[in-house]
């Protein structure tokens, strides 16, 4: 959907004169989490060298869980759902700018 708000691009397509900014590590979102290889650039690194500026997101990607998906999750990691005597269908669990 259209961005609304004022969220930043997370977003920036590699090209061979920002590489030099890119970084790579192995992150989990938790800590029973298998990390995984991720890539990202040194937003601050990015900004100070004036070669690129982020700006507003024209678009969010927003990630709904059903109510179910979030109890098997929660279940999977151990926690409870705080949400649990809430009545709802589905949750809002990322927004991606």
């Amino acid at each position: 959907m259209e961005n609304f708000t004022d969220c930043i691009s997370g977003h920036l397509q590699i090209t061979v004169d920002n590489e030099k900014y890119l970084k790579s590590g192995y992150e989990a979102r938790a800590e029973n989490e298998l990390p995984v290889l991720m890539r990202w650039f040194d937003k601050a690194a990015l900004e100070k060298s004036g070669e690129h500026q982020f700006g507003k997101a024209k678009f969010l990607d927003i990630i709904l869980y059903s109510k179910e998906q979030v109890q098997e999750e929660n279940k999977a990691t151990g926690k409870e759902d705080p949400n649990k005597d809430v009545d709802y269908d589905y949750g809002i669990v990322s927004v991606k700018a």
